[in-house]
């Protein structure tokens, strides 16, 4: 025999530990029975777009930096770090400017009387005030095939700009050691003499 106020207690404890066990029993059930398409589809959707979402936010990392197109050294900065750039069609506002050292070519003018002495794969040689009688050996690698204006001006007043001037191309050979834009004079060789002196 118990009193009123023990069987009260026992009951309230049983009823507790009755719906605790009803609670982790339904928690075991769900975690034991098979998934639901729908939560299945729903995570997927959610997996593809946190995907999409780094996809986005790499292209948007890769895009913070300035890949050249050819291997090269920077000759020039045309902007300071954090500097804005705008870049147009019209309006090219270029970063850098690239180019690469290890094979060096000299633009050269050929007046139109001289047009008839140059031909691919002729020797040339360059010299430069810079280097003294020093000679940087070449080869013609490239000529125009429209006669045109003077493209190249030095500011001797003696030099010709009324007359048609071809562009060619020399290339000096491995191991010419000139920086990029100077100007030199270049000799264009026929049987053994320079037979154009060009600027």
């Amino acid at each position: 025999m118990i009193s009123r106020e023990e069987l009260d207690h026992y009951t309230r404890e049983y009823n507790v530990a009755k719906e605790e066990y009803q609670e982790k029993s339904d928690r075991y059930s769900l975690v034991n029975t098979a998934t639901r398409e729908e939560d299945v589809a729903f995570s997927r959707a959610d997996l593809q777009l946190a995907q999409a979402h780094l996809a986005e936010a790499q292209a948007r990392y890769d895009k913070t930096f300035i890949k050249s197109p050819i291997n090269g050294i920077v000759l020039r900065k045309h902007h300071r770090n954090g500097e804005s750039v705008s870049n147009s069609a019209t309006t090219p506002d270029p970063v850098l400017t690239i180019g690469d050292t290890e094979v060096l070519r000299v633009r050269v003018d050929i007046d139109e009387s001289d047009v008839n002495k140059v031909r691919m794969g002729q020797k040339a040689y360059v010299t430069a005030d810079a280097f003294g009688k020093q000679k940087f050996s070449g080869h013609v690698v490239r000529i125009g095939e429209l006669l045109g204006p003077k493209t190249i001006r030095t500011d001797e007043p003696t030099e010709r700009v009324d007359r048609k001037f071809l562009e060619a191309l020399v290339e000096l050979d491995p191991g010419a050691q000139l920086p990029m834009g100077l100007r030199v004079d270049t000799f264009i060789m026929a049987g053994g003499e320079p037979s154009a002196a060009l600027r």
